[in-house]
């Protein structure tokens, strides 16, 4: 419990200084209202659902993936220097998962690896530390990016999408190996 309070606060301190705009104080730069956001594409959205369906609902232990509410599954944000120069937008579908005792993750990650690097144009790789762990970013051949974070000990399974836009987040130089 204590290690899952301990990832529910390294997310929202992520989460703040993304929504300032990673840029420094909030003063510094804004965030778009909801309602001029254009909606995730499609094709971001089927890749999430693939990559979470990875995990048999019935293994899942604990989550907050609801997919009858749309709203609590989605989170969608720009956020753009007040220079007009934008960040970036960030859509986080499948939330957080604890997978039970009779999967393991890391498995799963590497199965996901070897799908995705199977796949004609799409690029995979793992940075030497993600968010909260192990990770595996997956790019599209459209440059959309994929993040799959792991952690062995608790089940922890969670997946972030970006779009391409404005510039693409920095990218990762070292490998992890799990």
């Amino acid at each position: 419990m204590r290690h899952r309070l301990h990832m529910l606060a390294l997310i929202g301190g992520i989460a703040t200084l993304a929504l300032s705009g990673c840029s420094g104080s909030p003063k510094e730069s804004y965030v778009a209202p909801a309602s001029t956001l254009t909606e995730a594409p499609p094709f971001m959205e089927e890749v999430v659902e693939e990559l979470v369906s990875y995990i048999p609902p019935e293994h899942i232990e604990e989550s907050w993936y609801h997919p009858e509410k749309d709203q609590t599954r989605s989170t969608m944000f720009c956020s753009a220097d007040l220079d007009g120069v934008s960040d970036y937008i960030r859509i986080t579908r499948g939330g957080l998962m604890w997978a039970d005792d009779t999967v393991d993750v890391v498995e799963v990650a590497k199965q996901i690896e070897a799908d995705y690097s199977a796949k004609p144009g799409w690029i995979v790789t793992r940075p030497e530390e993600g968010y909260s762990g192990p990770e595996i970013t997956v790019r599209s051949p459209e440059h959309y990016i994929f993040n799959v974070n792991i952690d062995a000990e608790t089940g922890y399974f969670a997946i972030g999408a970006w779009s391409p836009c404005f510039p693409k987040p920095p990218e990762h130089r070292t490998i992890h190996k799990y």
